[in-house]
């Protein structure tokens, strides 16, 4: 979890790492997040909760690469999506269900 914290907390031009921090070869991040909300013991989503302010943050993430383009759309959407999940018990229930029946 140290390292998703790490990767989560990443700017600018590594922003991959924050929506989806490739390490040894590991997709970690805002990805990994959302899927162990899914997957995971009720301990990560708490721990998610304890952490919602740094994801909170990210909704406001920028990084304009040198051709001009918003490379973070992706970024802000994930982030204020999974804040939304973990604050809403039904919804996590709702997404385990569907993880399990998969």
């Amino acid at each position: 979890m140290s390292i998703i914290w790490k990767g989560v907390n990443d700017t600018g031009k590594n922003w991959r790492h924050v929506y989806k921090l490739t390490f040894l070869g590991i997709d970690l991040g805002l990805t990994v997040l959302e899927y162990l909300v899914a997957n995971g013991s009720e301990r990560v989503i708490d721990e998610i909760k304890e952490h919602s302010y740094q994801i909170t943050t990210l909704s406001e993430f920028e990084y304009i690469d040198r051709t001009g383009r918003d490379q973070e759309n992706n970024v802000r959407k994930k982030s204020q999506s999974l804040v939304a999940l973990v604050n809403d018990k039904e919804k996590i229930q709702e997404v385990r269900e569907k993880a399990v029946a998969n």
